[in-house]
């Protein structure tokens, strides 16, 4: 896993390696294990990378790389775990290797198939090639948007970059804050893509390529979408418990020390459970607030079970404060969830311990059900499709009646309902569109067609209800907020991170199953805790979830640190925030008190970011 980065020129101008020499130094936490930089004959494209080496740690899998009549250079982040069976398949087609490398077998098999090349890589990867024969460039990101990538389009220049940060350094992007992005984000704890922060600074969606032309044409294109399958019902369980084992077996293949990211969940534990079949030198890692609930004795006992070089570290509040300032560093956009801050300790741990590769359990909950706020909307769902059949009069005075009588965070529903828009577009809305309205000074936006485009894809298929979230939440909030939090979290480390629960043959298996294998019986997971009673004790199953909650409320409400922290800063960005908020309201409901503790953390993580 690696960073990379670099820019293209579409006028008479020429790549001036000073840039690149800036774009590679603010990228260095990503790869601390070299460096490279590469500039076209033309002298219109240049590629930086620096390296975290995995798989051939030897020179031989250098970067940027090319083939041998410098063709096709490539300059890839990621990890293709079906390398070596592409590799075998290329030379029995005359192709010949000088590394062990996956990048070189992703540079042949691009030269072999094209870009169709895609859909034979098992993995995950971000990566920029350039094909100097058809002079073209492609800016890639892998099926499920694990490994990020970001660009910009400025003047007679496109840039791209692993992180935001490095593409800020360069003279010709301007660090302005975008409205819109803004917005979305005190809704869904992340900016939906293709939006970041920066105005003119975009992400690439999960699964989709740009095609770059020498005169500056930009293509779009998805390479991949889940596709809707229907199954032959026939042993389910052996067939997902296959699945999740060969997932695991290949990610825990690597040249160097792999460790877990343990909460002690069933998720978690049972990634523990399968790889130590597979690596008997695991390191496990589990974090925990001084002050609130935890699963340190759970994850302990797992961890003896399986016999994992165990980990543990209990946080503080200072510990958390301080790891804070390098955590929004790190971010590059605010991510409204608490939990980057032990996940950023808990890598620094692992680093400690001389881990490069960290096994994670996101994924399950969006593919197995896992969360209750799913059931809630599918409770609700049969009732919404019901009634939104009642006269358009009759659900206005039933909405105007129920506005001034529910909680205020259902009021949304209610408005969806009225209008006949569909209920779900997240599992996590923070702030409610009336009260955003009320606090931002622009409100030309709506988050709900936010994210629009992502949803049109699941309206013209008949799958269940529960599918339909599913595959919502692969191309929103999981791409964009946990798998976003976690690399960046891990890379600041230098560590790799690896979701077995993505693997492709998994995904597409799980999320095509009914209902009656996620859900059944009040237990959500339904299919993967009966595939675990295999592995784990039945009280790690059965346990009620918890998630990782940290105590924000305690320190926005009563800490040392965070609430001094977060309140001195709001008074002193009050000028500059006023383009965007509507500060004397704002600072009339923080005052009072009116935001509950997720509401306040958004809003200041928010505030908090520098472009203020």
């Amino acid at each position: 896993m690696c960073g990379i980065a670099g820019y293209a020129i579409f006028d008479e101008d020429v790549i001036d390696p000073t840039y690149l020499e800036i774009l590679e130094k603010k990228l260095e936490h990503r790869g601390p294990d070299g460096t490279g930089v590469w500039i076209s004959a033309s002298q219109k494209v240049g590629f930086i990378h620096r390296r975290l080496s995995i798989v051939d740690t030897t020179s031989a899998g250098h970067q940027p790389m090319s083939d041998r009549q410098q063709s096709v250079v490539i300059s890839y982040n990621g990890e293709i775990y079906n390398y070596r069976e592409i590799r075998t398949n290329l030379e029995t087609r005359g192709y010949s290797f000088t590394s062990h490398s996956d990048t070189e077998v992703f540079l042949y098999a691009y030269k072999e198939w094209g870009i169709e090349c895609l859909k034979k890589f098992e993995g995950i990867f971000a990566c920029a090639l350039y094909d100097s024969a058809q002079e073209e460039l492609y800016l890639i990101r892998d099926r499920f948007g694990v490994k990020p990538l970001y660009f910009s389009v400025s003047g007679n220049k496109l840039s791209f970059a692993s992180e935001i940060k490095a593409l800020l350094e360069l003279p010709w992007i301007e660090k302005n804050v975008n409205h819109e992005a803004i917005y979305h984000y005190l809704s869904f704890l992340a900016v939906p893509c293709p939006h970041t922060f920066y105005k003119n600074i975009y992400k690439l969606a999960p699964g989709t390529f740009l095609k770059i032309s020498k005169l500056g044409y930009l293509s779009y294109h998805t390479w991949y979408s889940i596709p809707f399958l229907e199954h032959a019902i026939k042993d389910p369980l052996e067939i997902i418990e296959h699945l999740l084992k060969d997932s695991v077996k290949k990610r825990v293949e690597a040249d160097v020390p792999v460790g877990i990211l343990f909460s002690g969940g069933v998720d978690s534990s049972m990634i523990v459970a399968l790889a130590s079949q597979f690596n008997h030198n695991l390191t496990t890692v589990t974090a925990a607030f001084d002050n609130g609930d935890n699963e340190l004795e759970e994850a302990r006992s797992i961890a003896q079970l399986f016999k994992t070089h165990h980990c543990e570290v209990m946080i503080s509040e200072k510990e958390a404060f301080h790891a804070f300032v390098s955590v929004m560093y790190h971010q590059d956009e605010p991510l409204g969830d608490p939990t980057s801050i032990p996940s950023y300790i808990c890598a620094h741990i692992l680093r400690q311990q001389g881990v490069k590769v960290a096994l994670l359990g996101e994924g399950a909950d969006e593919l197995f059900c896992g969360y209750e706020d799913y059931i809630k909307y599918l409770n609700t769902h049969q009732w919404f499709v019901l009634s939104q059949k009642m006269p358009g009069v009759i659900r206005e005075l039933c909405a105007y009646t129920g506005a001034h009588l529910i909680p205020s965070r259902y009021q949304d529903i209610i408005t969806h309902w009225k209008n006949g828009d569909p209920l779900f577009y997240s599992s996590v809305f923070v702030f409610p569109e009336f009260l955003k309205k009320n606090i931002l000074s622009k409100q030309d936006y709506n988050s709900c067609f936010g994210i629009k485009e992502q949803y049109q894809e699941l309206t013209s298929n008949t799958v269940d209800y529960i599918q339909k979230i599913s595959r919502l939440e692969f191309k929103t909030r999981l791409a964009e907020l946990l798998l976003m939090r976690v690399d960046k979290m891990l890379m600041a480390h230098g560590i790799e991170g690896r979701e077995p629960f993505l693997d492709r043959a998994l995904v597409e298996y799980v999320i095509n199953l009914p209902l009656s294998y996620k859900y059944k019986d009040g237990i959500t997971k339904y299919a993967l805790k009966k595939i675990a009673k295999k592995f784990l004790p039945r009280t790690t199953i059965f346990r009620c979830k918890k998630g990782f909650t940290s105590p924000t409320g305690h320190w926005l409400k009563h800490g040392t640190y965070f609430k001094h922290y977060f309140l001195d800063m709001f008074y002193s960005k009050k000028s500059s925030l006023s383009e965007i908020f509507n500060v004397s309201l704002l600072e009339k409901k923080i005052q009072k008190g009116e935001f509950n503790s997720s509401q306040l953390w958004t809003l200041f993580n928010c505030i908090s970011h520098e472009v203020f």
